[in-house]
């Protein structure tokens, strides 16, 4: 966890350097309340979940033709509930994609090629969890490749589907949802 906030701090430098004083304080004081909710995998809305969540980084130096690799993340430290095991079995597939020992044929620009990637824990609840995967990828072109991907598992039954989350219990009895009239 050490190298991977050495290396968020030096990402945080980097991105708030430009513009006015007030533009780097507010970028400075975002940055940091949304890696204070990273690492405490807080929920941004929602009540909370039952399970505790516990904080992961995994860091790569760069190496040549390999990867630069930065991914924070989170998984519960003691899956009781099935939408908590289903949880930590999507993690660990994300973690076993993360491009860690990847070698490419070629030589990139600058040397080497970028991963990072973090998680937002978007709602929680006992009965709902929703999570934002963000992913930024450098593979050697002229831009990196940034993209995110939503999960949302119910807790109880482990359902990972949103469209099956939703179609079996009616907007009306998911407290904290939007209802439809």
């Amino acid at each position: 966890m050490l190298a991977d906030q050495r290396a968020w701090l030096k990402r945080r430098d980097e991105d708030c350097a430009q513009g006015s004083d007030s533009e780097r304080v507010t970028c400075l004081a975002d940055m940091t309340q949304a890696r204070i909710g990273e690492l405490g995998a807080a929920a941004r809305s929602g009540p909370g979940l039952k399970g505790k969540l516990e904080p992961f980084a995994i860091v790569k130096e760069a190496v040549p033709r390999g990867y630069q690799v930065d991914f924070t993340g989170f998984r519960f430290a003691d899956p009781k509930l099935p939408g908590e095991v289903v949880f930590n079995e999507v993690v660990d597939k994300l973690v076993a994609e993360a491009p860690v020992d990847e070698k490419v044929d070629f030589d990139p620009p600058g040397g080497y090629l970028d991963f990072q990637q973090s998680m937002t824990l978007t709602y929680g609840s006992p009965d709902l969890m929703s999570v934002t995967v963000s992913i930024g990828r450098y593979d050697g072109g002229a831009h990196p490749n940034r993209y995110s991907a939503g999960y949302t598992v119910h807790m109880r039954d482990g359902v990972l589907d949103f469209g099956k989350v939703f179609r079996t219990r009616p907007w009306r009895s998911c407290p904290g949802c939007v209802s439809r009239t």
